[in-house]
């Protein structure tokens, strides 16, 4: 008995309105199903957009960590040519000096004043220091 009341409670809808009722439902699934898709574009677009928003930041990163290296490579290499520049210019000054000159000539080519004897002595090794 407690069924029959049960079905006694639920009103029927009108054919109009059961009409009305399932255009809705179906409304509103078109919707949903709108819903999904724009959403699913969306979600697959800024996917794409992370992705190579990422690839570049990555490139950069990585060119960026070569012309540090580079950097320091070109520094180095500017301090071994300051270096060199700075004994270049020593010996600029040694050869417009004429003791020096004349230093090189007695040293390297035997050149000798008029009266002096040349002696070569073999230069000093480690062991006769001891």
């Amino acid at each position: 008995m407690a069924d029959r009341q049960k079905k006694s409670q639920v009103t029927k809808l009108h054919p109009e309105q059961q009409q009305t009722y399932e255009n809705q439902e179906a409304l509103l699934e078109k919707r949903r199903r709108g819903l999904k898709r724009r959403l699913t574009v969306f979600g697959i677009l800024a996917a794409v957009i992370l992705v190579s928003l990422g690839a570049i930041l990555i490139s950069q990163m990585t060119m960026l960590q070569a012309k540090e290296t580079e950097k320091e490579e070109l520094q180095q290499e500017l301090q071994q040519l300051n270096q060199e520049e700075a004994s270049l210019k020593q010996d600029i000054e040694n050869y417009n000096d004429l003791d020096f000159i004349a230093e090189i000539a007695r040293e390297e080519y035997y050149y000798t004043k008029p009266g002096e004897t040349i002696y070569k002595v073999p230069p000093r090794t480690q062991d006769n220091n001891d």
